[in-house]
């Protein structure tokens, strides 16, 4: 019968692998899409518009730099890739990326509560919250938008 000491061992290898899991299905979901909104700004006609989805690209960069170092921290690869250009208005797009956000803030909360370190709990706390400030952001831009706006 294996010793309390390794069971606990396990459990912590296995709550770092599901940290990693949540950790990279968030940079999918969110940064799938993300390096198509420059080429979104530039279709759309108001200027705020335009500035508020350039400001998400940032923030969403700098987020991606926390995560990539936590799970690098942890001695595995980051996973993520690009999706190729989306399809539809840039209202549809940005629907569809609306729920992408609420979905990630959702990942990253559960990886907070998994994050051994109390620096990484409330780096992944914070990302997490402001993955609401992004879908505001995105709800803000669709307010100006037409649905057939594209």
């Amino acid at each position: 019968m294996p010793s309390s000491s390794w069971k606990r061992s396990l459990s912590t290898e296995e709550e770092s692998a599901r940290l990693v899991e949540l950790l990279s299905q968030g940079l999918r979901l969110e940064y799938g899409y993300i390096i198509h909104y420059p080429w979104l700004a530039e279709g759309l006609k108001d200027g705020e518009s335009r500035e508020l989805l350039l400001w998400l690209v940032r923030d969403s960069m700098r987020h991606a730099g926390v995560i990539t170092g936590i799970i690098a921290a942890l001695g595995e690869e980051p996973e993520w890739g690009f999706e190729p250009r989306p399809q539809g208005s840039p209202y549809e797009v940005l629907k569809k990326q609306i729920e992408m956000e609420k979905l990630v803030h959702w990942l990253y909360r559960q990886a907070a509560d998994l994050a051994p370190q109390p620096a990484w709990r409330e780096q992944l706390a914070g990302v997490s919250r402001d993955e609401l400030g992004h879908v505001q952001a995105l709800e803000k831009v669709l307010a100006r938008l037409a649905p057939d706006e594209g």
